[in-house]
């Protein structure tokens, strides 16, 4: 019993935090690929690029579907859907 009790109050002992940690920044590393080089920086700002690109393509494509024709029954489901999904959210 005695053993669990110090087992269970082991952590509590340490006395680090977050604001310990010692964070890098940014520029600190290069990446080596044949042929070329990029920063840390670099590796960053593309994904950043392809993330803008990915939302740039959702939105031509909603707008796409959007325009699309739709019957009259299947538009009152979705809303039937779209307003019960949205009672559940609140």
């Amino acid at each position: 019993m005695l053993l669990a009790l110090a087992v269970a109050a082991w952590p509590s002992v340490g006395h680090a935090a977050d604001t310990d940690l010692a964070l890098p920044t940014v520029r600190d590393r290069i990446f080596h690929f044949p042929g070329f080089a990029l920063s840390s920086e670099q590796i960053l700002s593309l994904g950043l690029l392809v993330c803008l690109l990915g939302v740039a393509f959702g939105v031509y494509e909603y707008g796409k579907l959007k325009a699309l024709p739709a019957h009259k029954s299947m538009l009152d489901i979705s809303t039937l859907i779209y307003s019960t999904c949205r009672t559940y959210l609140f």
